[in-house]
C-alpha cells in the first residue's frame, strides 16, 4: 500500500511541476516548439487569451534569457507566418511559473523587431515588457 501511495504522490508532483494541459489551452504551433526545443522548457501552452506561456527550467528568468527567448520565438514569424496566428503576448516564466516577464506584443511587434538593428533590440523588447507570473 505504501508503494502505491508513493507512486500516486510522485505522479501528482510530476503533474504539478510539468503542468497539466488546460482543457481550453491550444497546442503551441510546431515551428515555435522547434525553436524552443534547445531551451528544454518544462511546459509550453497557448491559452484562450492568445497568450503563449513558456515555463523554463531556470530558477530565475534574467533579462538575457528573456530577450533571447523572445527573439527566438519572434524569428519563427519571419520563417513561418502561419505559426503566429492569434498570438498577442508571450510569457517567459521560471520553473515555478512564479517569476518572469511578459512581452506585450504579437505579430506586428515581432515584424517590427525584424527591422531593428541589433544594438536597439533589447531596448525595443524591454520597452513593451512587464513583470509577470502565471
Amino acid at each position: 500500500m505504501q508503494k502505491r501511495n508513493e507512486n500516486f504522490f510522485s505522479a501528482l508532483l510530476l503533474s504539478l511541476v510539468l503542468g497539466v494541459p488546460s482543457a481550453d489551452a491550444r497546442p503551441v504551433p510546431e515551428a515555435i516548439q522547434k525553436v524552443l526545443l534547445p531551451w528544454q522548457p518544462l511546459s509550453m501552452k497557448l491559452i484562450p487569451d492568445d497568450v503563449l506561456t513558456i515555463v523554463t527550467k531556470e530558477d530565475r528568468v534574467t533579462q538575457k534569457i528573456y530577450t533571447q527567448a523572445i527573439f527566438s520565438i519572434c524569428s519563427t514569424l519571419w520563417e513561418k507566418p502561419k505559426a503566429w496566428r492569434g498570438i498577442k503576448s508571450i510569457r517567459v516564466l521560471n520553473r515555478h511559473a512564479y517569476q518572469g516577464m511578459v512581452f506585450e506584443g504579437g505579430e506586428k511587434e515581432c515584424l517590427k523587431m525584424g527591422q531593428i538593428t541589433s544594438d536597439q533590440l533589447d531596448i525595443f523588447i524591454l520597452g513593451i515588457t512587464h513583470a509577470g507570473r502565471e
